[in-house]
């Protein structure tokens, strides 16, 4: 429409019709802006819905629109059942078709299911105070609001509480007892409200530690005991646990009525341990501390263990004390008092071992140990100790430790101790006596009779007393043989003045001492005579005819000593006309030593000079030639290298054996052709086993 200088120019378009009509009208402003009724904008579902539009105008049409499109031409819209589909824009339009004007209102119409009745959920009605608790509105529908309630009343909120951003949550940390009660949640929208079932929230109080007596912890086998569990709290549980596990009851064990009293009669071993007893309410439990029962046997006698009871003076000694009961002390007792310790002794933690050192002579007497616990005491039998001094070392006495073989010998054994035991060692181990062997009465003296070479060797004796040993030095006895008789060797017991002699006194005998005698006398050596280093051969260079006389060896041993036979020897002059001669220098001699056969008075004239092996000169016993003229050896066919001749005859053997044990023959040959010629035999005997 439109308003010009009071008149009305309007347009009609006739509904339903192709009509349009122009009007200049002059007349007053209308219709009014119509108005919907009711007002609400929410309406229940399945319910019938009435909308009224007015306005004042006359005459007026009515027009309802939903959603744009035309629904009805009438006043009073109604519309049963309605749904949610039903949910929109509504539009009443006004038409005054005498002045052609029209109006409109719109009214925006929400259609709601009514709510379902809503639940809440906690992970625990009943809740330890202090502690936390959620509560949570559980809702299938949207778009609503939700409301808490308390005892049937709206929730006042405490600054311990909280909501979540839509109320669904109620948080409350921490709770306390007086947030006990029934809560409820209300949802609602604009149609309905809804309220879940009241949940009982309860708040209780944790539980004290409980605490459990009994009339004595320490109970004899067989007696009874009764244990009580105390608490302060009330509507609570207990239960029993024995070593930190449930207690399992056994036909001795009974409970009261509320389990607060343990009774076990009669008790045994296997009840013994830590007894407890737990409190506990929905919420909480406590644990008594453990408390010890400790059922014990009465003990059983101990017995006393010691490496020895006889004891060395300045020694330490342990004695201790063995129990097969537990759980029981331990005390000492000395001649049936109670042991009073010194400085020099001193008991292990637990008093089983008493330990001395040094031990003295007071300690000497009867130990015991007793053993006790809570209901009884039992002693050991008593132990004897013997406190005695160390002995001291012996030594031996024997007149002669060098004895000849079938004599006698007593060795004894001194010591300034007595009450000792002596006991004799050979070689260093234990003596084993022999038919010929015989111990005095107190094993001090020891006999042999008659003594052999295998007597032979160290002695000793011990003498011990309970508490020590000692050694005595050792005795070296020595059986010795009687020497055999000697005899001399001698090349020649005829000599010509100025040559040389050796005498060799000879003995089977070792370990020997030699003695030469002259004339029945010791011999008094001059500065011509030798003595070889075992004096067993006798040098004279040269000899004069004073040295004629009987000559003698004496060997002998620290028991016994034998004279040879005497050996004459004659010095005489050296003759006008010298007599060629050959001596063999020791004519008896061991293998592999070297032998000289030395020629005596050669001739200037001599011109070539050979020896022969045997008595026989003949070309196949020859040994060598010797040329003077030439000064030159030359070998011949009895020759075994290990001869060689001297510029002055003299034939040296070298390394003889016993083959060589023969006669040998020396041809010389003069510048006059005369012929000379001397012998010699030497004998050569096995070499001496070492």
């Amino acid at each position: 429409s439109e308003r010009q200088c009071g008149l009305l120019q309007t347009r009609i378009a006739l509904p339903s019709t192709d009509i349009t009509c122009d009007f200049v009208l002059f007349a007053p402003d209308g219709p009014d802006v119509p108005i919907i009724s009711p007002s609400n904008i929410h309406f229940h579902s399945r319910t019938n819905l009435s909308l009224s539009c007015q306005a004042a105008s006359s005459p007026a049409m009515f027009y309802w629109y939903f959603n744009g499109k035309i629904l009805s031409k009438v006043k009073e819209l109604f519309i049963p059942n309605i749904t949610t589909n039903n949910s929109g824009s509504y539009t009443c339009l006004i038409y005054n078709y005498v002045f052609g004007i029209m109006k409109t209102t719109v009214k925006n119409i929400t259609v709601l299911e009514p709510v379902t009745k809503p639940s809440i959920q906690v992970s625990n009605t009943t809740v330890k105070e202090l502690d936390s608790v959620s509560l949570t509105c559980s809702s299938n529908d949207t778009g609503i609001s939700i409301h808490w309630l308390f005892n049937g009343q709206s929730l006042g909120l405490t600054d311990r509480m909280k909501l979540s951003l839509d109320n669904s949550t109620l948080s409350i940390d921490p709770v306390r007892r007086e947030d006990s009660g029934k809560y409820q949640c209300e949802v609602s929208n604009p149609v309905s409200s809804e309220r879940s079932d009241p949940i009982q929230l309860d708040i209780i109080k944790p539980v004290t530690a409980p605490s459990v007596t009994n009339t004595n912890t320490t109970v004899k086998e067989l007696d009874s005991v009764s244990l009580t569990c105390s608490s302060n709290d009330t509507g609570i549980s207990i239960h029993w646990l024995f070593n930190g596990q449930s207690l399992g009851l056994t036909d001795r064990m009974k409970l009261s009525l509320n389990n607060s009293t343990l009774s076990i009669d009669p008790v045994r071993k296997e009840d013994s341990g830590k007894y407890q007893c737990e409190v506990s309410n929905p919420v909480s439990s406590e644990r008594s501390d453990p408390i010890q029962m400790d059922i014990i046997e009465p003990v059983t006698a101990p017995s006393i263990q010691v490496t020895n009871t006889t004891v060395k003076e300045l020694d330490s000694v342990f004695l201790t004390c063995f129990s097969n009961d537990t759980g029981i002390s331990i005390h000492w007792l000395f001649n049936g008092q109670s042991l009073g310790l010194t400085d020099r002794m001193k008991l292990s933690l637990d008093n089983s071992t008493l330990s001395i050192d040094p031990v003295r002579r007071e300690d000497s007497g009867k130990y015991q140990c007793e053993v006790s616990n809570l209901v009884s005491s039992e002693r050991s039998d008593p132990i004897q100790l013997a406190i005695i001094e160390p002995v001291t070392k012996p030594f031996i006495q024997v007149n002669n430790t060098t004895v000849k073989e079938l004599d006698s010998v007593s060795l004894t054994c001194s010591s300034n101790d007595t009450g000792v035991s002596i006991y004799w060692l050979f070689n260093g181990k234990s003596l084993g006596l022999t038919d010929t062997m015989k111990l005095s009465l107190n094993n001090s003296i020891l006999s042999i009779d008659p003594v052999r070479r295998e007597d032979a060797g160290e002695y000793q004796c011990e003498v011990s007393n309970p508490g020590s040993s000692e050694r005595s030095d050792s005795i070296q006895l020595a059986i010795i043989e009687p020497v055999t008789k000697p005899f001399i060797q001698v090349s020649n017991s005829t000599v010509k003045e100025l040559d040389s002699v050796s005498l060799t006194c000879s003995s089977n005998d070792t370990g020997i001492s030699i003695h030469w005698l002259f004339n029945g006398q010791s011999l008094g050596l001059t500065d011509r005579m030798k003595l070889s280093l075992d004096n067993s051969t006798l040098s004279i260079d040269p000899v004069r005819r004073e040295d004629s006389g009987e000559y003698q060896c004496e060997v002998s041993n620290p028991v016994s000593s034998e004279r040879s036979n005497s050996i004459q020897l004659d010095i005489i002059a050296s003759p006008t006309t010298a007599q060629v001669t050959v001596d063999a220098v020791l004519s008896h001699i061991a293998e592999v030593k070297n032998i000289l056969l030395r020629v005596h008075n050669l001739p200037d004239t001599a011109q070539v000079f050979f020896w022969y092996k045997g008595k026989t000169l003949v070309k196949r016993n020859k040994i060598a030639r010797f040329l003077e003229s030439k000064r030159t050896n030359k070998t011949r066919p009895a020759c075994s290298i290990r001869e060689k001749i001297h510029h002055s005859g003299s034939l040296l053997f070298r390394i003889v054996t016993q083959k060589d044990a023969e006669a040998y023959m020396l041809r010389m040959e003069m510048r006059n052709l005369d012929i000379r010629k001397a012998s010699v035999h030497i004998h050569v005997h096995p070499k001496a086993s070492t």
